[in-house]
């Protein structure tokens, strides 16, 4: 190869000086060395030479000790001096603490001066082998990471600027993270926008890398790019080495401790967005499909019979856990077949009939409802083919389903039974009243011993179809509690009228102390409080031949009810005691001979207690009488008119007596009775002296105290006759049997209480003798006599013969004359289109059209005329709440239980009489 000419310099043009300043431009680093010594001695360099090598200007003749130079470039020199040819290597620097890789050539000059050419690309790469990788490597690298999409960024943790700087980064890596920006050299929250929390996640999770053995680590995170939006990474990050403020590189190992501050790592992100969405859908839907109570499963059946799992959701799990007898469904996780989980294929033969069937049917999908005995339910199995020998099994528990059915049908049979129940009721009602009505004739002693036996029957058989129609209802969950404002002693006091008639037969004293104010008002379902006490006070009079029987009612806790009932029976013993609250249990058989009954009343009390959130015991020893305690919560309420007016006249009482020192005289020879007496007055602030009888009276009672009060329970009138010629200027009150039906002609100066004594009576009667002003007695409204209710419009739609005959009869006794009867509903329609009637007694079953829609037409019929509203009572032998509901939606106003009461529907004809003014 011919050699250039050396072209001469124009000193005299270009000086030395301008010719090493146009070698200081280049970016070509240029060096020249002479050997001295066996060392090189650096002669000149221009400005880029001394930038890759570090040379200083201040080192004399730029000498620079060999040991600070790359051991690379002295070993080239050495070569090129030793063997006189050319020479290349290259090695590793950093410059303004950017890493670059110089690639040198050095060559033999005139003498003994040997020049270098130097050309630096900037590095970012591990070496692997030992040196730095050439810069065509580097390129080949750098090209696989454009090509492959690979989105990786190679920084710097700062420790203590506490940010991260880009050393370099793929064209992904920016699009993906920090789109449009210029990122080598740059600190990625500081000058990127890289939100702080994501700097700082990052920071800490690539520093814990150092202290792995393999450098590495995989993880997923929320990244909130500089725009605001939000993507998913996950980032597979390594550790390369750590810098000295030199640039140099060194590796720290994981137990190792270092005081260098910046470690660069590489990170290769993925943007996982879509998968995270994906995961985050497919969470959810195993959440919807493991929060249902659906059996699902995906199953390949198997040449041994058995089933292998592909898919099983938390309930199917739960189920084949179940089935083998455990309680944990992590073996069943990790059990990949029915056979490893323990399952038999006689257990499992019901499952592969079914998936035989769906293959014979040709069909998407087959349902069939089978029986497991191992899991003891019933399914609904729905096999489909989801994949070449994959099927999806769905199994619906139906068990609850097929037990309704079950009850469904116990509840037609039921009501068919009940049906016959009241059916029974309505001839019960006219052999009821028929005896009534001829137990008020004079018969003879034989014929009324005769009668009512009849009616004692009678009233017992109804009895006993009451208990097995409510305890069926309790069965079945059909009681509704239907809360209202209770007057407490009013129904505790209702309950005591309902049962007198019993006790008197048996000439039991029937006595009820309560220790609260007479006006208490509280909620609570008034029809199953009263029949609680009725039935432990009808128990109570039954087993209880001698004694007496006592209703006590107290309030403790301010929110708790307590109501007792004491007899002086029987008894109870102890071997039945835990039974006694069971339905149809007596304690023997000679009981139910002797007493009768069902053995129902004290279950239905337990029921309805347990219903209103409260609890019934019992205290008893056989021999000597039983006591049922009934607590209950309750709270209470606004009062009424009734409620407010008995507080008042209680007040009142008590300020009249302590003002004016009322003094009350009791003569009463039951023990009992008498103290239910004292505290009753002196609860009204009476002073009380108690005498068992007459002659227990002193003399001089009268002399020595002023007597406002005598209450005198006595039979013999020539006692009656001593005690007011004693106490002339005393109200005098006399405490008598109830006996219905006898009244006393004309006026009398004589008081009457009767038993069994009520407190509201009491208070009513002294408020009126020692508070009120002394007026002309007025008769009450309630008390009209049947004369008196003239005018009257009544109209009884009932298709039965007997009850209308029934009916009829206790509408003439209270006062109504000539109601109107028709036969059914459509009657009683027409019939209201010609008379406007002020009351209509209607039963509920009746031809052509039922009472509830009679009560419709007629309704919407009054609505159209915009005239006065009929009063619609119904007549129903159903006593169901949802019976009561439908006549109350229909436009009833009351509904009236079959037998009807001649109580109960006298008050309504009367509130009617009094509202439509017919009294004036």
């Amino acid at each position: 190869m011919m050699k250039a000419k050396r072209r001469k310099v124009e000193t005299e043009r270009v000086s030395p000086e301008r010719v090493m300043q146009c070698l200081d431009a280049t970016e070509v680093g240029i060096v020249i060395c002479q050997w001295a010594e066996d060392k090189p001695i650096i002669s000149y360099s221009n400005e880029s030479g001394g930038r890759y090598l570090h040379l200083h200007e201040e080192d004399e003749h730029l000498n620079s000790s060999s040991s600070t130079l790359p051991e690379e470039f002295l070993d080239a020199l050495k070569n090129c001096h030793r063997n006189r040819s050319q020479q290349r290597s290259s090695f590793r620097t950093s410059i303004d603490g950017i890493s670059f890789v110089i690639e040198a050539c050095t060559e033999p000059a005139a003498q003994d001066l040997y020049i270098t050419t130097m050309k630096s690309f900037r590095y970012n790469l591990l070496p692997t082998i030992g040196e730095p990788l050439e810069f065509w490597v580097q390129q080949c690298i750098k090209d696989i990471f454009d090509l492959s999409q690979t989105s990786c960024v190679i920084v710097d943790a700062d420790e203590d600027v506490q940010d991260l700087k880009v050393a370099f980064c793929t064209d992904r890596w920016i699009d993906t993270f920090v789109p449009g920006k210029e990122c080598d050299g740059k600190w990625v929250q500081r000058e990127l926008g890289m939100e702080v929390n994501n700097i700082r996640m990052w920071f800490k999770e690539i520093l814990k890398t150092m202290k792995l053995e393999d450098g590495q680590a995989i993880m997923e995170n929320e990244v909130i790019l500089p725009n605001g939006e939000k993507v998913w990474a996950q980032n597979r990050c390594r550790y390369l080495y750590s810098l000295d403020n030199k640039g140099n590189y060194h590796r720290v190992g994981p137990q190792e401790t270092t005081s260098l501050k910046v470690h660069r790592f590489i990170n290769i992100s993925n943007d996982v967005t879509e998968k995270k969405r994906f995961e985050a859908m497919a969470h959810l839907t195993k959440q919807l499909i493991d929060a249902n109570d659906i059996v699902m499963a995906v199953v390949e059946p198997l040449e041994d019979g058995h089933f292998k799992w592909h898919l099983m959701n938390k309930k199917a799990m739960e189920t084949v856990a179940m089935m083998v007898g455990h309680t944990d469904t992590k073996f069943v996780e990790t059990a990949t077949s029915s056979k490893t989980a323990g399952l038999t294929l006689e257990h499992l033969k019901m499952y592969r009939d079914v998936i035989g069937k769906l293959k014979d049917s040709g069909k998407k999908q087959f349902t069939e409802s089978i029986s497991d005995p191992v899991a003891k339910r019933e399914y609904l199995c729905t096999a489909c083919e989801v994949g070449a020998e994959l099927f999806g099994l769905i199994l619906i528990d139906v068990t609850d389903i097929r037990e309704t059915e079950k009850q469904v049908k116990e509840k037609e049979t039921l009501i068919a039974t009940q049906s016959k129940f009241l059916a029974i009721r309505t001839p019960l009602t006219g052999i009821i009243e028929t005896l009534n009505h001829f137990l008020e004739k004079r018969l003879s002693e034989e014929d009324l011993d005769i009668l009512n036996m009849g009616k004692g029957c009678s009233e017992q058989l109804l009895c006993v179809i009451n208990d097995i129609l409510d305890y069926s209802k309790i069965e079945y969950n059909e009681i509704t509690l239907e809360i209202q404002s209770v007057l407490l002693q009013g129904v505790i006091e209702e309950s005591l009228d309902i049962v007198t008639m019993q006790a008197n037969k048996k000439h039991l004293p029937l006595i009820c102390m309560t220790d609260f104010d007479v006006g208490t008002q509280i909620h609570a379902d008034r029809g199953r409080l009263r029949q609680i006490m009725c039935n432990l006070l009808t128990n109570a009079i039954k087993f209880t031949e001698k004694g007496q029987v006592v209703l006590s009612g107290r309030i403790f806790d301010e929110n708790t009810l307590e109501i007792s009932v004491k007899d002086t029976g029987i008894g109870i013993s102890e071997s039945f005691k835990s039974r006694v609250f069971n339905p149809f249990e007596q304690s023997d058989s000679t009981i139910t001979r002797r007493y009768g009954g069902t053995g129902l009343g004290l279950s239905i009390c337990k029921k309805f207690c347990q219903s209103m959130g409260g609890d019934i015991t019992v205290v008893s020893e056989e021999g000597k009488g039983a006591t049922f305690i009934v607590r209950l919560p309750f709270s209470r309420v606004s009062p009424t008119e009734e409620s407010a007016a008995l507080t008042l006249m209680e007040e009142q009482l008590q300020s009249t007596c302590q003002t004016a020192g009322r003094i009350a005289i009791v003569v009463e020879p039951q023990p009992a009775q008498a103290e239910m007496l004292r505290k009753t007055l002196e609860g009204l602030r009476f002073t009380v002296r108690s005498f068992h009888h007459v002659d227990e009276i002193p003399a001089t009672a009268a002399v020595d105290e002023v007597i406002s009060v005598v209450i005198l329970d006595t039979p013999l009138m020539k006692d009656r006759e001593r005690v007011e010629g004693q106490f002339t200027t005393a109200k005098m009150i006399l405490v008598e049997e109830f006996a219905p039906g006898l009244t006393v002609e004309g006026e009398s100066k004589h008081h009457v209480l009767s038993k069994p004594l009520r407190r509201r009576q009491i208070v009513k009667m002294l408020h009126r003798l020692t508070v009120a002003k002394i007026q002309t007695p007025m008769k009450n409204q309630t008390q009209q006599t049947p004369n008196e209710l003239k005018g009257l419009k009544v109209m009884v739609a009932e298709d039965n013969v007997t009850n209308q005959k029934v009916i009829q009869r206790i509408l003439s006794r209270i006062g109504v004359k000539d109601p109107h009867i028709v036969d059914n509903g459509e009657q009683s329609v027409q019939a209201s289109m010609i008379t406007c009637y002020h009351l209509i007694l209607m039963d509920c079953n009746m031809p052509v059209k039922s009472g509830v829609d009679a009560t419709k037409d007629i309704r919407a019929l009054q609505r159209k005329e915009g005239g006065r509203q009929s009063v619609i009572v119904a007549l129903t032998a159903d006593t169901s709440s949802a019976n009561h509901q439908l006549c109350m939606d229909a436009g009833m106003n009351e509904v009236l239980t079959k037998p009807v009461r001649i109580e109960k529907l006298k008050q309504v004809i009367l509130d009617v009489y009094n509202q439509i003014g017919l009294n004036k």
